[in-house]
């Protein structure tokens, strides 16, 4: 009787447990069934199976006006689980990071010149991390706001604190994700989208404890920063590059303030239209390229958008890659494919904006402050720059740089791509710059050398997979990253072995002693490319495992450790004594 009556007693807090476990469980199923739903099964054009998943879909960013931003994730091909996850935001402001980042840049799928098929990139982002394309404000691609007024009030200001909004609600969606190391990346007016985003998420954890965003640090390319600095380069460049006569440029510097192109002088605008002229037809985003038939010359209106195009070189460059992403986007059988919801689509989906673009409410003058603020918290911060862009050129991006006053870490030198100039770096405290030779403002993978450096900037972040350094005399895997290299013999026991103690142990940078022999045939001779001085390296091999990073080599005070060119393992210090 009394054991009945115990168990009557317990019967509550059992039935309570179960339904504790049932909601619990149907809580978890209702969070992945949320993510399931915006799994993208196949796309119309593709005729290749691939090996990732990929979602997209809304997260809603303030339910009173129904503002929402549409994204599109692709995890990584290889361990999703391992991989760091980085966000891609393209500038404008009121470009769409779908159309750019993704469709022509470093997304996994790019399009066809039919604007019907795609083709599958072999440089895409995703070979080594987990990515996020988000289209951000709303009215930019497929983003929307149920309020017609929102689209006219966007600004810097809400569109950091609505993709702070999104980014807590789609960790939410992907739980899975939340710790792992994030990223933020983007370019031209995402210079701005960026540096102002990693300062919320930074704020706001600071305030309330919370750290779901396991933020680590940004990149941003030919990035726009500082309006003085920004427009100074510009015509500098220009001057530089032969694209305007010196008359034009001594008038530029009189005439027009630096300070801003929103309110110019009526002898400014002349002579900016006297600049158009000279400049003639020639895509300014990446001067040594063709332009496509049509498209819009340089003016001061394009500078003010900061409006995308596309960069690169090669033989198969294509300049009317925008073309091709705005046929595809509007076939109504793509849009069902990406469960875009016909009562919120725009009625002709475009790559940018101008009802976005015209309507800009806030922009700040400088963010050059945020950097500061950022490396005060540890954040590593990376900027790349090719070297043809004529709308926020190198120089603008050195100009900022060198406000910054950051002290040298590694010295000014170029950096290598199968024996060929890449382009060239300097790293300084909190922040390593780096130039592309040859590319423009967009498409930075348009060239072989230049899609390496998508992997070797991201390479900081331990995540470099893209061209393993390494030479396996006696294997099928032989590849060599850079002509600027440093060699080393380990036996096979000794990297099975030893190599995970050794790389895990000794401070950042590694400091070694160069062999000044040959490696032996019978071993493994591990090279390094010194394009940063963080962890980066990872490579299986057929009979030794190497460490998912090691350190890279730190430069003298000179400029740097060079090396041989046909004998890696000797310094030319080596040689010329040696002679």
């Amino acid at each position: 009787m009394e054991r009945m009556e115990k168990a009557e007693s317990s019967l509550p807090f059992l039935i309570a447990l179960l339904l504790l476990a049932s909601s619990l469980e149907v809580g978890g199923a209702s969070k992945f069934e949320r993510q399931e739903k915006d799994r993208v099964l196949r796309l119309p054009g593709q005729s290749f199976n691939v090996s990732f998943a990929h979602y997209s879909g809304y997260v809603t960013v303030d339910d009173d006006p129904g503002r929402a931003l549409f994204y599109w994730f692709f995890e990584a091909v290889e361990d999703p689980a391992s991989k760091p996850l980085v966000l891609w935001l393209n500038g404008g402001p009121g470009c769409s990071s779908i159309a750019y980042g993704l469709a022509e840049e470093l997304g996994p799928f790019h399009i066809n010149a039919d604007g019907k098929s795609l083709y599958l990139n072999p440089y895409s982002w995703n070979q080594a991390a987990n990515i996020l394309f988000l289209d951000s404000p709303v009215g930019v691609g497929f983003s929307y706001s149920n309020n017609s007024q929102d689209v006219l009030t966007n600004g810097d200001k809400r569109t950091a604190k609505d993709s702070l909004t999104f980014l807590k609600k789609w960790f939410k969606r992907f739980p899975q994700y939340k710790g792992r190391e994030f990223y933020i990346s983007g370019e031209s007016y995402a210079g701005h989208y960026v540096p102002q985003l990693a300062q919320a998420i930074v704020r706001s954890q600071k305030l309330t404890g919370e750290k779901s965003i396991n933020l680590k640090g940004y990149m941003v390319g030919n990035a726009l920063t500082d309006d003085f600095h920004d427009h100074y380069g510009v015509f500098h460049f220009m001057w530089t590059a032969g694209l305007i006569s010196d008359e034009t440029y001594k008038l530029l510097n009189v005439f027009c303030d630096f300070q801003s192109f929103v309110h110019t002088s009526s002898e400014c605008d002349k002579i900016l239209d006297i600049a158009d002229k000279e400049l003639g037809n020639i895509d300014p985003y990446s001067i040594f390229t063709p332009s496509c038939p049509g498209s819009v010359t340089f003016s001061k209106n394009k500078l003010l958008k900061r409006r995308h195009s596309v960069g690169g070189i090669g033989e198969k460059y294509d300049p009317c890659t925008e073309q091709h992403s705005t046929v595809y986007f509007n076939l109504p059988e793509v849009q069902k494919a990406l469960h875009i919801n016909p009562a919120f689509a725009p009625s002709k989906w475009d790559t940018c904006s101008d009802v976005v673009n015209e309507n800009w409410k806030d922009s700040a003058r400088s963010v050059l402050h945020i950097y500061h603020e950022l490396i005060g918290y540890g954040l590593r911060i990376w900027m790349f720059s090719g070297d043809t862009d004529a709308v926020i050129p190198v120089t603008s991006t050195r100009y900022n740089i060198d406000s910054l006053k950051l002290p040298t870490v590694t010295p000014w030198h170029p950096w290598y791509d199968e024996g060929q100039v890449g382009g060239w770096t300097q790293v300084y405290k909190g922040l390593t710059f780096v130039t592309v030779r040859g590319a423009g403002h967009e498409r930075i993978e348009g060239v072989i050398a230049t899609a390496r450096l998508g992997f070797r900037l991201v390479s900081p972040l331990r995540f470099f997979l893209f061209r393993p350094c390494f030479r396996l005399q006696d294997s099928r895997l032989r590849s060599v990253a850079s002509e600027e290299r440093i060699g080393f013999t380990f036996s096979q026991w000794m990297i099975e072995r030893s190599l995970l103690w050794f790389a895990s142990r000794l401070p950042n940078p590694l400091h070694v002693n160069v062999s000044d022999r040959p490696p032996a045939s019978q071993n493994i001779h591990i090279c390094f490319s010194d394009i940063d001085k963080v962890p980066f390296f990872s490579a299986m091999a057929e009979k030794a495992t190497l460490l998912p990073f090691l350190h890279s080599i730190p430069r003298d005070q000179t400029g740097g450790v060079k090396r041989h060119p046909t004998r890696p393992w000797q310094s030319r210090e080596e040689d010329r004594r040696q002679n």
